[in-house]
């Protein structure tokens, strides 16, 4: 993505994305926008309040020095002072509730996106790097709502200290003198010379910011690979083998070293570019704020204005000034962050699914469930191979169904098709005759138990990862996890059933081999009772005891259930009623394991008597 280019959009197209920005905002975070008005109101008026009725106390001690409207004039500076400080500070309380919980929130709100969109997104390199990005930017700059929600105060503040500071400046260039029309303070130009004063920082503001923003895009361009590279060195530093190599091969100052260069050179770049910006911007309003002093102040001398006002109109000349400045630089920030929403409102907008469905599946007892592919192919997003091409397969009710092959012959995508995760890109499915597009998707998917070759584990209670859920029935946990053979390790555990996976969250949590995750994968599987049950590689992570075992125990960890079993080792098809052997993503034959051992130039001939020459050169079971 060139982001260079990105960045010429139109003002429309601007505030559009903008205006949806806060729209989110307001959506996540309720109260928030009218409570940051409000406090950024105040905050605004405040001073400026002080500024006029200092001016009126001044005006007074100069005049009729009336104790009375002083102590008026003075009260009203400071109960207004007083008032605006407790209310400033009762709703930054609340606001800072907000801000603990920012980052947590944006978290969770494109976490929920990305949990309910469409799989096919899910594995799409595309949609990872976009949300890579999309992630990159927020954790380095705050790019995006992020910013918005942080920019909408000072866009308030600013904008009201303008409009507020320019009706305290209005007497000021109507205020006249007679018999000075030749002199240049007290004349018109004396009035135009420092309008194109106030606007000289504001120009060179515009000059700055067009300049820093090729800086800060090139700057933002190197934020991925900078992220990337802290994310890999602090997985790294994570894992627990990692911390062995470190320290005897001395890997500490390289890696220090490595990631010092990546950070400093960005903020480096950063931090010159901000520098240069502020300091000529100050100098630029110093040069405002001393020409404003000696022209209100050559005009008092020459009775145009009197001492209050004098105060008034430098206080307000200053005050306009800044806010000026401040808000166009606020508005060129919301326009530098604009520039990113369209890749977040892009994810935003990625659809749930492509064919909810609405018919619900029948809830049957019996579990006589029939599933048919008719001449289904499909391609993966953004590839031209098909990875299945003309299935047709029927899955016989109550039968096991072994699935075999070569790597990418199929067998997995075929999984993923039955499971819904992809709809075929030509053929359909049916689930009792009926597309199962057409079944609603939760429904349907309900009739799956089904253990993947990369699944995972979450850092909740073994009980819980069984169950899938907060909630669960005790004693189904433990038939699960007794019909895997996990029942001599689960009372070894401190906590038990309770015993949190993984030291992620909680130092008291157990770390598991990647044989008991495997067997508790299939006794999740086993908990959720469904009438499909689909074991792709099951026993890829267990030893050769373990594996036995899980074999002899297939029958009661099956049940009468449709079973679909995908694996590299032939000998384990012999538990399957039924084998079906896939190559370049077709399915060529299908029969028994004696049947298809029986044509000796078939596929299946010539695995299994490469996997026995295998076992028989290496020992392996």
């Amino acid at each position: 993505m060139n982001e260079i280019k990105q960045r010429k959009m139109s003002l429309k197209r601007g505030v559009s994305l903008t205006l949806r920005g806060f729209g989110i905002i307001r959506k996540l975070f309720p109260g928030y926008m009218t409570l940051a008005f409000i406090s950024s109101f105040l905050k605004a008026v405040q001073p400026l309040v002080v500024i006029y009725f200092s001016a009126r106390v001044i005006d007074e001690l100069a005049g009729a020095r009336g104790i009375a409207q002083i102590a008026v004039n003075a009260g009203i500076v400071v109960g207004a002072a007083f008032l605006v400080k407790v209310i400033v500070s009762l709703i930054t309380r609340r606001l800072d509730v907000f801000e603990s919980t920012l980052w947590y929130i944006m978290q969770y709100f494109k976490g929920e996106r990305y949990a309910c969109m469409d799989f096919k997104y899910v594995e799409d390199s595309r949609i990872n790097e976009m949300l890579a990005d999309i992630r990159a930017k927020e954790q380095a700059t705050g790019l995006g709502i992020m910013r918005l929600y942080w920019l909408f105060p000072r866009l308030i503040e600013n904008l009201i200290g303008v409009l507020a500071s320019a009706a305290l400046m209005a007497g000021m260039f109507s205020a006249s003198v007679s018999g000075s029309g030749g002199n240049l303070f007290t004349s018109k130009w004396g009035t135009i010379i420092l309008v194109a004063l106030i606007a000289l920082p504001i120009l060179l503001r515009v000059v700055l910011m067009k300049r820093s923003g090729r800086i800060f895009a090139q700057l933002y361009e190197l934020i991925p690979k900078t992220n990337t590279i802290f994310a890999y060195y602090y997985r790294y530093i994570d894992v627990d083998g990692a911390g062995k190599d470190i320290r005897i091969y001395n890997q500490q100052q390289t890696i220090l070293a490595l990631l010092k260069q990546q950070c400093y050179s960005w903020l480096n770049g950063l931090s010159r570019v901000t520098s240069e910006t502020a300091g000529i911007t100050a100098a630029a309003n110093a040069v405002v704020s001393g020409f404003a002093y000696i022209l209100i102040g050559l005009r008092a001398l020459y009775g145009m204005y009197g001492i209050g006002p004098v105060t008034q109109y430098v206080g307000a000349v200053t005050s306009f000034s800044g806010s000026l400045t401040g808000l166009i630089s606020t508005m060129a920030m919301m326009w530098e962050s604009a520039v990113y929403l369209p890749v977040l409102y892009e994810f935003l907008d990625l659809p749930d699914f492509s064919y909810p469905g609405t018919l619900t599946t029948e809830k049957r007892t019996d579990g006589e469930y029939e599933i048919e592919f008719h001449n289904v192919s499909f391609k993966y997003p953004g590839s031209e191979q098909y990875a299945l091409k003309n299935l047709n397969l029927k899955l016989n009710i109550g039968k096991r169904l072994a699935v075999v092959g070569m790597n990418g012959s199929g067998k997995t995508t075929m999984i993923k098709l039955l499971c819904r995760l992809y709809d075929p890109t030509a053929g359909y499915i049916t689930l009792n005759g009926i597309d199962i597009k057409k079944y609603d998707y939760n429904e349907y998917t309900g009739i799956f138990s089904v253990v993947f070759q990369d699944f995972e584990l979450l850092a909740f209670s073994l009980a819980q990862n069984v169950a899938a859920a907060v909630d669960y029935d005790e004693e189904r946990v433990k038939l699960s996890l007794n019909k895997v053979g996990f029942n001599w390790r689960a009372p070894t555990l401190q906590k038990g059933l309770d015993t949190v996976l993984y030291k992620s969250y909680e130092e008291s949590g157990v770390t598991i081999s990647g044989g008991e995750a495997q067997k508790i994968a299939l006794a999740r599987a086993i908990y959720k009772n469904a009438p499909f049950i689909v074991l792709d590689e099951p026993t890829a992570a267990l030893d050769p005891i373990a594996e036995f075992e899980i074999y002899s125990k297939f029958d009661s960890i099956v049940g009468g259930k449709t079973a679909i079993y995908i694996s590299h080792r032939l000998s384990s098809c012999r538990f399957c009623d039924d084998i079906a052997v896939f190559h370049e993503g077709k399915l060529i034959q299908r029969g028994s394991h004696e049947q298809l051992l029986s044509i000796t130039d078939g596929k299946y001939f010539e695995l299994w008597n490469a996997q026995a020459q295998h076992y028989a050169a290496t020992g392996t079971p």
